[in-house]
């Protein structure tokens, strides 16, 4: 965190995370829109949680290791209502 905050300044750091944290709600935003997705709930900061639209959590393991193990996207593991 040192070495962040040195590189970028206090304001550079500011705007990094306003920029992630737009992102974001832009990202749940089309999630929202989308009719095969469901959103948890809207990102508080920066981490959007959402699902494909009536998939089992055997379903939503499979979907995310096919994307990590392509390359094409880094999708953290979490647990929101019992279901992954």
């Amino acid at each position: 965190a040192a070495v962040t905050l040195k590189t970028l300044g206090r304001g550079g750091l500011g705007a990094l995370v306003d920029a992630v944290c737009s992102l974001a709600h832009a990202f749940a935003g089309l999630v929202d829109a989308h009719p095969g997705f469901e959103l948890h709930a809207p990102p508080a900061i920066s981490t959007v949680l959402f699902r494909p639209a009536g998939a089992t959590d055997d379903a939503v393991a499979a979907v995310r290791r096919a994307l990590l193990g392509t390359g094409r996207a880094v999708l953290g593991r979490a647990r929101a209502d019992g279901r992954l």
